[in-house]
């Protein structure tokens, strides 16, 4: 707001003992002070009549409508007044422009005295707007302490506008869904140690069956071994009936030889070669027997380790996530020792469980697609 202080020098007097009064600015002609006076001084006297009942009002509590009532109108007739000079003030400065500036002048006084009567009166008359607004401000910050503690985004609701009845009826609602994602949690929690003792219970059982397992593979090894023992026992025995077969035959001839050395010749050449086809033959027995010794004892070798490289994937793959887990089995179930039958019926039951483990070991891979 402009004030022309080199025209007019008015301000608002403070208190109801000092009435607002017109100050006409010297240097002006009589007619024009006159005139002035005449078109402004009304609305001073107005405004002083007015003053006194808008500084009486004093708001203080909600239930004081009479007085925000009363409040209003009294702005409003403040307002109407200044509204009034306003236009006496365009309307008597088109004269001159020294009377125009006498005239904002004037104004500019009446205006600096009512408008922070009108600001005053507004605050009366909104007073209850205020005090609601900082109860549902207030509310809002209770109901977001609320519901924090639920973990609730509290930014999708109006709470400050809410009514009792629909918030309680949220706040019960994410309470009992906050109950439930804990006892869900509980739950899950629950299952996963129970999950954990059933697979280490299975883990010990296979454990024994795996001891279980080189134990018998070691009672059958024993087996073996005394079985080997007991042939090279009967080998020997049998040779040594051989070579004193053949001492026999030796002396026989040595007698035969003295009737007829022709018959001699014949019998020490029969004799020699029968001792070299039964030492061939034994030889032969020997070589065979060695061969299928060794041959024994490297399978024996091979499904002890594949045995071993079965078990080292099992424990490996009780530790995995189920889809390592399944293609673990599958590849467990792949390497599964397979006994080698010899007759042709043993030969097609072998080719057909190697058939049965292969599609069982596909079958298990397949399972996969069912896990999520």
């Amino acid at each position: 707001m402009n004030t022309h202080t080199d025209i007019i020098e008015v301000l608002p007097p403070e208190g109801k003992s000092q009435p607002l009064a017109l100050t006409i600015p010297e240097g002006l002609e009589p007619a024009t002070s006159h005139s002035l006076r005449e078109a402004f001084e009304a609305y001073f006297r107005q405004a002083d009549e007015w003053r006194a009942k808008a500084l009486a009002i004093q708001i203080t509590r909600p239930d004081q409508s009479r007085e925000m009532q009363l409040a209003r109108t009294t702005r409003l007739a403040l307002r109407e007044i200044r509204i009034n000079a306003d236009k006496t003030r365009k309307a008597l400065k088109e004269d001159s422009l020294r009377k125009g500036k006498a005239i904002d002048g004037i104004y500019n006084m009446l205006a600096f005295a009512v408008e922070p009567l009108e600001k005053h009166l507004m605050e009366q008359e909104q007073f209850v707007e205020r005090m609601e607004h900082e109860r549902k401000a207030r509310l809002k910050a209770e109901r977001e302490e609320q519901l924090a503690l639920f973990g609730v985004n509290v930014s999708l609701y109006q709470l400050g506008e809410m009514d009792a009845a629909t918030f309680a009826n949220l706040l019960e609602t994410n309470q009992l869904a906050f109950t439930a994602r804990q006892e869900a949690a509980r739950k899950a929690e629950a299952e996963r140690i129970e999950r954990e003792a059933r697979e280490a219970e299975e883990r010990a059982k296979r454990e024994a069956e795996a001891v279980a397992e080189r134990q018998r593979l070691q009672a059958e090894n024993e087996r073996l071994q005394a079985e080997k023992a007991e042939a090279e026992a009967k080998a020997r025995a049998e040779r040594q009936a051989a070579e004193l077969a053949a001492r026999e035959a030796a002396a026989k001839a040595q007698a035969e030889r003295e009737a007829a050395e022709k018959a001699r010749r014949e019998a020490e050449a029969k004799a020699r070669q029968e001792r070299e086809a039964a030492e061939a033959q034994a030889r032969a027995e020997r070589e065979a027997r060695e061969k299928a010794e060794a041959e024994l004892r490297a399978k024996q070798e091979a499904e002890r380790k594949a045995k071993e490289a079965a078990e080292a994937k099992a424990r490996a793959a009780a530790q995995a996530p189920d889809r390592e887990k399944l293609a673990a089995f599958a590849e467990a179930v792949r390497n599964l020792p397979i006994p080698t039958l010899e007759n042709e019926a043993g030969k097609a039951i072998t080719n057909l469980i190697r058939e049965q483990v292969t599609k069982f070991a596909a079958w298990v891979i397949n399972q996969q697609t069912k896990l999520n």
